[in-house]
This record gives C-alpha cells, structure tokens and sequence, in this order.
C-alpha cells in the first residue's frame, strides 16, 4: 500500500494530532525507552560522533539516543533532525529549551529533496529513521533511502524502525494512514539504494512485543 496522503496532508495530520502521537508512542507504548535500551545494547554510540534523526517528529529517536550517550557516559555528540512538519519539531524544541540541552540542531527539510538541509550537514556517523518510510510511496522507498545513504560517512551505519505488514498494524495504519511493508520490499529497497550489508536487528528484553509493529534495519555504507 502506498501513502494515501499528501505532503500537505501529512503535515495538517501531524499538526492536528502532534500532542496524541507524542503521548501514544513515546509514552503509552514505550517506544522512546526501547529505542535508548537498543541503542546502549548494539554499542552504536562513541565520542565525538555525528548522528542525523532523519524525519525526527517530535523527537523520540533522538532523546533516546540523546539520554543512551548520557547513560553511558559518551561524549561529545553532534546530534541533527530533519522534519517537514513545523508543529512537531515545535515540541522537539519546546523539550530542548525545557531540558536546557544546546547540542541537538534541528531543520525542516524533505527526505526525497533534502536541499534545505545545511552544507554542513553531511560525513554521519550514524543515521536514524524512525517512522519516515511510512509515509514515502514505495516506488520511490529506494530513492528516499539511498538521500540519506548519500549523507553517511564510509562505513557508517543507518538504522532504519519501519512498519511490518501484519493484521496487528492495521489499526495504527487506519489511524495514521501509515504505509506497511513486507520484509522482502525493505530488504529489496536498501540494496537497490546501494546498500550491501544489510541486517535484521532485535529489540533486547523487555521490549519485544515491539516485534509485532516494526522491522529494526541495520545498513552499512
């Protein structure tokens, strides 16, 4: 299935319910605190590195990321996020000023035209996407994966959470108008973006129920 909305329909989407998808995913499910205790068990986090947040939202991949470098004593790190929806990275910055954190920068910008983006905002460590590719068509997935493979370092690592094709999807993508993929249409994507070392990773205990919602993808340039 393909997005059924728009870009501008996505963003008066997120703009209407920005509060509730904070509060349904961060929160009732958990998912910000699975996405840290994932980051701190694959050992992704070093000094001095560089991380994109590509579609950040209102910022659950990068606070979990954020809070693992803290929980294991990293630093420094240059965190950035891109989002088109102006309403959710309005929450993004309202939790950095609340929080009085300087290091995490943040832009609007579009994963299939990324122009908007910094010239500085290139040579990532670690690029992490988080609920993006749902709302990109799929006949243009490789693309989408392959501009963000453009911004990795040699040798550095995308990690991609995605929405798996099962009957216990179907609600979240009623409600969210969320694209689902099959395993072979993910795997098939990366490799046709250029990606040749391309693995499944796995939530650690006690967060794989999660299992039932997303693929982890771990891509190597």
């Amino acid at each position: 299935m393909t997005p059924a909305l728009s870009k501008n329909e996505i963003q008066k989407l997120y703009t209407a319910k920005a509060r509730l998808y904070d509060w349904l995913f961060s929160h009732l499910l958990g998912w910000e605190g699975a996405m840290k205790r994932f980051f701190i068990k694959e050992k992704y986090l070093f000094p001095a590195m560089k991380i994109l947040d590509a579609g950040c939202g209102s910022g659950a991949a990068t606070r979990a990321l954020y809070k693992a470098a803290v929980r294991s004593v990293i630093s420094p790190v240059t965190f950035h996020g891109f989002d088109f929806t102006p309403a959710m990275l309005d929450r993004f910055k309202s939790w950095l000023v609340k929080n009085k954190i300087y290091n995490i920068e943040l832009a609007v910008a579009d994963v299939l035209d990324m122009h908007t983006l910094p010239a500085s905002w290139s040579g990532y460590d670690l690029v992490v996407a988080s609920g993006l590719f749902e709302y990109i068509a799929k006949d243009k997935l490789a693309r989408a994966i392959g501009n963000l493979r453009d911004l990795l370092k040699p040798n550095g690592i995308m990690v991609v959470f995605i929405s798996k094709h099962t009957k216990a999807n179907r609600l979240i993508q009623r409600l969210w108008k969320q694209a689902m993929f099959a395993e072979s249409e993910v795997k098939n994507a990366f490799t046709d973006a250029g990606f040749s070392k391309i693995a499944l990773k796995r939530l650690p205990f006690p967060d794989k129920y999660l299992h039932d919602w997303c693929y982890i993808i771990e891509a190597i340039k």
